[in-house]
């Protein structure tokens, strides 16, 4: 999902882990994560405190890191995942439980909520950490869009998905998030439908929507932050990663980050641990390090993602308020809903409509 293409401001890690023994497998631990989202302090300190390297590979699209972890023994030692795409990888039988394995460590950030997927999704629930939390909504350069559009309204989705607002837009600059699920079930909810039934009728609406407003949309990109930077874009169908860089970063004070009326999305990045033919020798560590506060703290300010959507978290420090404040505001948390899992041919059936209307041969 979610964090690709933006420069991050330097924070220090503070505090101190209590090391585990050092282990002796040749191999370092590996994680596998987004492009970016891993700070070079937190390498730094990770060979600090268990004297060895980590090693992240990355990847930039949630359909890239599906199609690796699908796979028989993995490469990695533990992965992050937007948690719709677990499901598939579980029919797959190449995830093994890790949940437990987090209940038993000592010192975890006192924000992690181990049972959020209990109710909502009981048959993941025991293979993923809930870790990084954020929302899908939309990015508005409010001055440019009033001047052409006096009357619209700024928390409607109707700003991009109607396709005369769209065309009015356009020269400005209109840019999509590249993510087949997320764009088709925020275009079910303008269109009043159930963002989670991706039935024929269904898609065949939202694609209909679509086809009128591509003619008008300047970019289909997952690197929203230098647009945004650049000036480049007026809306913006975006994560919240982007989103709410130009507040907390302090430029373009022209933007807002919107969940408009009609609903927006609340993801959520989780970790897994791949299946092996033989057991991690870094799973455990590997977790006590990530989940613990510092560092926890650490790769969410880096990402600009929330630790924790719930509640009021006492434990969130003024970085972590300010930063679920801006993509969670407590007026319009009503609007959000979570994306549930499709199979594998429901994927592969979205995925090549998402195509053919990209390179324009949607009927």
């Amino acid at each position: 999902m979610r964090f690709l293409g933006i420069r991050w401001a330097s924070l220090l890690i503070v505090g101190l882990l209590l090391p585990l023994p050092a282990l002796s497998e040749d191999v370092p631990a590996t994680l596998y994560s987004w492009r970016g989202s891993v700070p070079q302090d937190v390498f730094d300190r990770y060979t600090e405190v268990y004297g060895e390297d980590l090693i992240v590979d990355s990847f930039m699209a949630a359909d890239e890191a599906e199609a690796r972890l699908a796979l028989k023994d993995a490469p990695y030692d533990l992965a992050v995942l937007p948690i719709e795409v677990v499901p598939r990888l579980l029919a797959n039988n190449t995830l093994q439980p890790v949940k437990t394995q987090v209940a038993a460590l000592k010192d975890v950030a006192p924000t992690l909520h181990l049972d959020v997927f209990d109710a909502l999704l009981p048959d993941v629930s025991d293979y993923v950490v809930p870790y990084l939390w954020g929302s899908t909504g939309m990015i508005i350069d409010v001055p440019a869009v009033r001047a052409r559009l006096p009357n619209a309204p700024l928390d409607s989705w109707s700003l991009l998905f109607d396709s005369k607002n769209a065309e009015a837009l356009a020269d400005c600059g209109i840019s999509i998030v590249n993510s087949s699920q997320e764009v088709l079930a925020l275009t079910l909810s303008y269109l009043g439908k159930d963002p989670n039934r991706f039935s024929e009728e269904a898609l065949d609406a939202a694609f209909g929507t679509l086809s009128q407003v591509m003619p008008y949309v300047s970019s289909i990109s997952d690197l929203h932050y230098s647009k945004l930077r650049n000036g480049e874009v007026c809306i913006a169908l975006v994560w919240s990663v982007p989103g709410v860089a130009p507040k907390i970063e302090g430029f373009g004070e022209q933007y807002t980050y919107v969940l408009p009326k009609e609903g927006a999305i609340m993801w959520s990045n989780v970790l897994v641990a791949p299946r092996k033919r033989e057991p991690s020798a870094h799973l455990q560590q590997l977790l006590s390090f990530v989940l613990s506060e510092e560092v926890f703290e650490r790769l969410a300010a880096h990402s600009f993602a929330s630790m924790s959507p719930f509640g009021e978290d006492v434990a969130l420090s003024p970085m972590q308020h300010m930063l679920k404040a801006e993509i969670f505001p407590t007026n319009q948390m009503q609007r959000l809903f979570m994306l549930e899992p499709l199979t594998g041919a429901q994927k592969h059936d979205l995925d090549t409509r998402w195509r053919r209307l990209q390179i324009g041969r949607y009927q």
